[in-house]
């Protein structure tokens, strides 16, 4: 269950990355080109900032703020990142790497873990920037707005009903390798999430065709027996030095010690 769990969690936040492959679809032009400098590009740096406010029945809402740097390679689908999480009640410093279709990760108190995602990295590796223009193209047009300032295109999207972010997630559900045979509570809780007031911002070096930031807002209800938490979310995330990263290696000390999931949970 752990790992449709942490599969479900990429979900929700690698958009926060991944839509910066989205490009403006009424300019088959721009977007051709934003695909073919991702492609050649293949690698880049990141540094991410996310506000969270959590609130769940009669208990007091919790506000997060979570930042993060790293670096991702698409091809192959590697990526390192650091997180820095903070909140009223506890803080917490996590490190991560994905390399090889393994996820290892370092968190206080229990060392190092790691997890064989093999079954669930196809929901990743179909989450690639052409993908998001399959749903995009399923918007209404007028919520989608592009610009030129400067030396940056700018695409905005606003979506209050969540129409585009609850059709990523039946999409990739579907279609992103999760099965959901047998997963009766996992199928549950995916159908009790819902979005809404999405905002999105994308700007893109005119010159390079290369996604420079991403901001993003939204809020998520979880209807659960009755009762429902609540979720809004500001983000940031600066993309910077692409085309320098040239491989992200797990070092040998953290392979040797880290203990896997499975056998700590006994899955």
């Amino acid at each position: 269950m752990l790992k449709k769990c942490l599969a479900l969690i990429l979900v929700l936040l690698l958009p926060l990355i991944l839509l910066s492959g989205c490009g403006d679809i009424n300019d088959e032009e721009i977007y051709a080109k934003m695909i073919d400098a991702l492609e050649e590009a293949n690698s880049y740096r990141f540094t991410m900032d996310i506000r969270q406010n959590i609130s769940m029945p009669g208990m007091p809402g919790m506000d997060m703020d979570i930042t993060s740097n790293g670096e991702v390679t698409e091809n192959p689908m590697t990526a390192y990142m650091e997180m820095s999480i903070k909140t009223s009640d506890f803080d917490m410093d996590t490190v991560s790497y994905m390399v090889d279709n393994l996820i290892y990760m370092y968190i206080p108190e229990m060392g190092w873990l790691w997890m064989d995602m093999t079954d669930d990295i196809a929901l990743m590796d179909n989450m690639m920037a052409s993908e998001y223009v399959y749903l995009l193209e399923h918007l209404d047009k007028s919520r989608i707005k592009f610009s030129l300032d400067g030396n940056s295109f700018i695409l905005t999207l606003e979506d209050e009903d969540g129409d585009y972010m609850n059709a990523m997630m039946e999409k990739y559900m579907a279609e992103g390798g999760m099965d959901m045979a047998g997963l009766e509570d996992m199928a549950m809780f995916i159908d009790s999430i819902d979005f809404s007031d999405i905002k999105y911002k994308l700007i893109v070096d005119a010159k390079t065709f290369l996604p420079s930031q991403v901001e993003l807002s939204m809020k998520v209800d979880i209807s659960l027996l009755g009762e429902t938490a609540s979720m809004t979310q500001g983000s940031i995330i600066k993309m910077k030095d692409y085309g320098k990263v040239q491989t992200i290696v797990v070092p040998q000390d953290v392979i040797d010690s880290a203990i896997s999931f499975d056998e700590l949970y006994n899955f």
